[in-house]
């Protein structure tokens, strides 16, 4: 629960210093390993998959992802995507949508 409480707490922080700036100024080295954050660019729930465009680098990453973590995310939601590494796939394990 405590590591719930860091994460929202990171993702609160993120989002007030996002409203200060210009623009999404996101990090995703600062959330930690295992994590991207971004905009979603597009959708393919047949397929199972997710484009997120990076935050900190603008460049669009391919997640596998079923359709249960697909659930309730839209395109042009800012979210955080915890994933892990499988050979040369990123496989989406939870997606937080930002409340805004």
């Amino acid at each position: 629960m405590h590591r719930k409480n860091l994460f929202w707490g990171a993702l609160l922080l993120t989002l007030t210093i996002s409203a200060a700036g210009a623009g999404l100024g996101w990090a995703c080295s600062s959330m930690g390993p295992d994590k991207h954050v971004g905009v979603v660019q597009a959708i393919n729930t047949p397929e199972g998959a997710l484009v997120l465009v990076d935050a900190e680098t603008g460049k669009p990453i391919r997640f596998i992802a079923s359709a249960k973590v697909l659930e309730g995310v839209k395109v042009h939601d800012k979210a955080v995507v915890t994933f892990k590494t499988e050979g040369d796939r990123l496989l989406a394990k939870e997606i937080v949508i930002a409340k805004g």
